[in-house]
């Protein structure tokens, strides 16, 4: 299994025009136009910060896991890290060898990239997402 590097780092937020507006204000950041994935229910924009991204997530889905999210944190917050991996199928096999579970099923992303979430286990309490990346540079490449 081999991890490339952080993708970005998810947040959910009540509203993204809202949050692009104060990250945009705040800290001269712009972001990408707005990306929807209905599979995962998400209406979504990434900022980039440097050579990392942020992705702020607002949900389209009222009985979704990030509505619920929303619901017990109705200012937003951080969400999840997500890893870039080398070979998605790789990686799940090595993490449920060593004990890792899936949260749900794969997916894709906004961008079209095989995922996954994996549940937040201790001691980290954490909730990463994998994503394949068989062209990874880092950063904007």
């Amino acid at each position: 299994m081999k991890v490339n590097g952080i993708d970005h780092v998810g947040i959910v937020v009540p509203s993204l025009d809202a949050a692009s507006d104060w990250l945009r204000d705040k800290f001269l950041l712009t972001s990408e136009p707005e990306l929807i994935n209905a599979e995962q229910g998400v209406c979504l924009r990434f900022i980039w910060v440097g050579e990392t991204r942020l992705e702020i997530l607002e949900p389209s889905n009222p009985e979704g896991p990030l509505r619920r999210f929303l619901q017990r944190h109705p200012r937003g917050g951080l969400h999840h890290i997500s890893l870039a991996v080398e070979s998605l199928h790789e990686a799940i096999s090595h993490l449920t060898e060593h004990g890792v579970d899936l949260a749900g099923q794969l997916g894709l992303t906004a961008e079209g990239r095989e995922m996954c979430f994996l549940r937040p286990s201790a001691p980290l309490g954490v909730l990463f997402e994998l994503e394949h990346h068989d062209d990874w540079h880092g950063g904007r490449s």
